[in-house]
């Protein structure tokens, strides 16, 4: 047995014990652990056209496992998960009331494990190292109404927004993109929040520690502050509502004359129209009616629907990329809108997604990092539209068509060369550091994505997919040779066409 296997098996022990401790709760505190586990198993292609060398992703022959070529277009839309995870939840929890009248206390230790990494090899030895992440733990202190949560582990997961492609603040998407990924240690929390039906109001903090270069002194760390506050609603059950804005310092500008402390700053709001529907089908899951595995719910009744806005308006301090040396403030907004219906047999789901190129790269602010975009420079905003259509047969099968059109977010940087041709940049903003250079006097084009898929429920535990999916991306580049035997960058072939058959169990 190896060091890895050995550690592997040891976690495994500790956490089980603890779970059947807990199981057995004292005279003073009742306790209870609950785990979760989703286990995918995907056979097929993402790219049946090409060798790998020339797709970005490379694309292998069709193979047992995930590959990144089965992201959706527009990943991470309402759920940090792909739906396509192998991985464990374990929740362990006190509960006790016995000695302060009226006050209630709570703990929970929640870990998540990503188990793909027990069947790989490294060093030739099988069983990579499991990647353990905290998904929230914390110690609460309730009285009456009042609730105070303090995250001793990992805070990042405070933040502000409802939607993960809208999120800000902190860790979203499957990536657990953040402002304080360059943070030193881990990111810590408190939430106060206090409920007087149908409204609850909370505010938070978060503290992280930055190091922070001195001019002709050894670098230091610092201390930044995150604070957010909001209210959200539910006046009838028909309504939902919520307002939410916050300031978050992450680190320092470098270059700046004088200190000037990086800050994302602004507001989000959210407004749900719904009727026995907590929230539309993801139109771009890609297992189940949604991407994270363990909210996955039955199929609504008919007449069931719920539409939704959600705005978002952030303002983020940058170097002036005009004037050296100093700050400004640069204005980042994104909008959605969504909704999903059940009518009969039938049941649609559809997004509209608006994001300037300075929201897509609210991570990792600014395409010169952090730095504001030159003047001169012409921006595209990103625009997605998804759309799905299913035909729900019975509670064992269904037939889902989704669909999809998206004009990516682009930065032109404009320039002429002594003959007057184009010689500018356009620059394909895809995330926080995916950036994709395109030809010389191109623009990107739409992106469209076409997906059929056949499910069948074999039990509450076992569901099997098989889908066929088409997308047309003209912004995919390569490296041609041109002339003279120079190697330039051009187009690639811009048809993918994938195909594949899934078994996901959850329980």
């Amino acid at each position: 047995m190896t060091r890895r296997t050995f550690a592997t098996a040891a976690l495994f022990f500790v956490l089980t014990a603890a779970g059947r401790a807990v199981a057995e709760p004292s005279d003073a505190t009742e306790s209870r652990a609950s785990a979760r586990a989703a286990l995918v198993w995907i056979f097929g292609d993402d790219d049946v056209l090409r060798a790998p060398n020339e797709t970005t992703p490379p694309s292998p022959a069709a193979s047992i496992g995930d590959r990144p070529g089965y992201d959706p277009l527009v990943a991470g839309y309402g759920s940090r998960y792909g739906g396509r995870e192998n991985r464990v939840e374990l929740r362990l929890r006190g509960e006790a009331s016995d000695l302060v009248p009226a006050l209630a206390t709570a703990a929970e230790l929640a870990v998540g494990l990503d188990v793909t990494g027990l069947g790989e090899r490294q060093g030739g030895a099988r069983g990579a190292p499991v990647r353990a992440e905290d998904l929230g733990s914390f110690v609460e202190l309730r009285l009456r109404s009042a609730a105070l949560r303090l995250y001793p582990i990992f805070g990042d997961f405070e933040r502000v927004g409802w939607l993960e492609a809208l999120g800000w603040g902190g860790a979203v998407g499957q990536k657990s993109e953040s402002p304080y990924a360059t943070a030193r240690g881990p990111v810590r929390a408190a939430r106060l929040s206090i409920e007087l039906a149908p409204f609850e109001l909370f505010a938070g903090v978060k503290t992280a520690t930055f190091v922070e270069p001195v001019p002709n002194a050894p670098a230091f760390g610092e201390t930044n502050y995150g604070l957010f506050a909001g209210i959200e609603a539910r006046p009838s059950e028909l309504f939902e509502l919520g307002v939410a804005g916050g300031a978050f310092e992450h680190g320092v500008l470098e270059g700046a004359a004088r200190p000037a402390r990086a800050t994302t700053a602004g507001g989000s709001a959210r407004l749900v129209l719904r009727r026995e529907m907590d929230e539309p089908r993801s139109p771009v899951a890609f297992l189940g009616p949604r991407d994270d595995p363990f909210r996955s719910s039955g199929d609504p009744p008919s007449g069931a629907f719920a539409v939704g806005v959600e705005a978002v308006h952030l303002v983020q301090r940058l170097g002036d990329f005009e004037r050296p040396g100093a700050t400004t403030l640069v204005p980042a907004r994104a909008l959605a809108v969504f909704g999903g219906v059940r009518l009969g047999p039938f049941e649609t789901s559809a997004a509209l997604l608006v994001r300037e190129p300075e929201f897509v790269l609210r991570n990792v602010p600014g395409v010169f990092a952090g730095q504001s975009l030159p003047a001169s420079a012409q921006r595209a905003v990103e625009r997605a539209l998804l759309l799905a259509n299913g035909v729900i047969f019975s509670e064992l099968l269904r037939v889902d068509l989704e669909t999809g059109l998206k004009i990516p977010s682009a930065v032109m940087l404009a320039a002429l060369d002594r003959f007057g041709q184009p010689a500018g940049t356009t620059l394909v903003v895809n995330g926080p550091g995916d950036l994709l250079v395109l030809p010389v006097g191109t623009v990107p084009v739409p992106v469209a994505d076409v997906r059929g898929s056949l499910e069948a429920r074999l039990s509450g535990l076992l569901t099997a997919v098989a889908w066929a999916s088409y997308r047309r991306d003209f912004n995919r580049t390569a490296l041609v040779p041109g002339e003279g035997h120079v190697v330039r960058r051009g187009f690639a072939d811009p048809n993918r066409i994938g195909y594949g058959v899934a078994a996901r169990a959850v329980w």
